[in-house]
């Protein structure tokens, strides 16, 4: 298939909001002059059930499907815009900058608890974090949560589904929020929709490192 049709075809799924493409930044999350990468999730993690099978929870297309799950709930806040960072040595699945272009969190997306008991071995996130100085590195699990330092980075684990569900109330709660202040929420308020997945110093959620606002 010839790259422009393609690139056609992914802005008319993107446009039918089928799909959502991620761009990638580099270790210093800086943005790429041309995205000659990306990665493309469906808007919903249902729709790879009806295509194909559902899964059951130790299927090896769970952490894939985990990922989506994610990404497919923060398609819902209105202005954030999310990127992925691989170079050569690692990858970190989600990464957050703002205005300034600075890292405002990172988070890795895992379907396993053994790294609540080696925290060490999220060695891609810990560079990144080393690097950019995001304050918090998260990650996610099947069941586990905790909250360490490696390293002098703070890492926090949380169990997947308690950040998709956190992440959606918190979502909702600031959209009601800006209905009520009749759409003059912005900075602040704009900031929380982060749900679960970011640190005290960008209030997205998460009043202090293990501390839930639901």
């Amino acid at each position: 298939m010839a790259r422009n049709t393609l690139k056609k075809y992914t802005e008319y799924l993107e446009a039918a909001f089928l799909i959502k493409v991620v761009h990638r930044i580099d270790e210093s999350a800086k943005r790429f002059k041309r995205a000659r990468s990306f990665k493309v999730y469906l808007t919903n993690p249902s729709m790879r059930a009806a295509l194909f099978a559902p899964v059951d929870e130790g299927s090896e297309e769970v952490g894939p499907l985990a990922e989506t799950a994610i990404f497919s709930q923060w398609f819902h806040a209105e202005d954030t815009d999310l990127f992925y960072s691989r170079w050569k040595t690692g990858e970190v699945d989600i990464v957050r900058l703002g205005p300034d272009q600075r890292v405002r969190w990172a988070v890795e997306v895992k379907w396993s608890d053994r790294h609540a008991d080696r925290p060490d071995e999220l060695r891609s996130l810990l560079a990144f974090c080393r690097k950019n100085a995001p304050g918090t590195g998260w990650a996610t699990s099947r069941t586990r949560r905790m909250d360490t330092e490696v390293g002098g980075v703070r890492i926090s684990i949380i169990p997947t589904s308690v950040y998709c569900f956190t992440l959606g109330y918190n979502i909702i709660q600031t959209k009601e929020a800006r209905r009520t202040l009749g759409g003059g929420a912005t900075g602040h308020s704009s900031s929380r929709m982060a749900g679960a997945a970011a640190p005290l110093d960008v209030s997205m959620g998460i009043t202090a490192p293990g501390s839930w606002r639901v």
